[in-house]
């Protein structure tokens, strides 16, 4: 595995919870971590009847939303242009939200090292591999 796959695996994680465990074939942890992250950023919006997910109206908890980038741009093209008629609990809304970003960093992190810790038990196969092909 190079260099650019654990980081390859962080990135496709922030696009989209799971897959960059899906990448390096932990399918089942991809499957939890996806349903963990989206399903607490839909229940914090859902909390926020769909409207928290702004970032003129909530520029501090949207740097948290930042970090889970694909349900935060889905979020922003689908509920964007609606108008705020009642917030029905924009904090709770907000924080669940916020965390589900957050969380999304540590999902980032553990794809980033289960590729790292691949990549490193593969380098010694592919050095012998290739002294044998020479």
């Amino acid at each position: 595995m190079s260099a650019a796959r654990p980081f390859l695996a962080a990135f496709l994680t922030w696009i989209c919870p799971g897959l960059g465990h899906a990448l390096v074939g932990r399918r089942g942890k991809a499957l939890y971590f996806f349903s963990l992250v989206v399903g607490l950023f839909v229940v914090g919006m859902a909390f926020a009847d769909f409207r928290n997910v702004s970032f003129s109206r909530h520029p501090y908890f949207s740097i948290a939303y930042v970090f889970a980038g694909g349900p935060t741009a889905v979020a922003l093209l689908t509920t964007g242009s609606l108008a705020v008629v009642t917030d029905m609990n924009p904090d709770l809304g907000c924080l669940l939200t916020a965390v589900a970003g957050l969380l999304n960093v540590l999902v980032m992190i553990d794809a980033y090292t289960i590729a790292e810790d691949a990549a490193d038990r593969d380098a010694p196969k592919a050095a012998e591999t290739r002294a044998e092909a020479a």
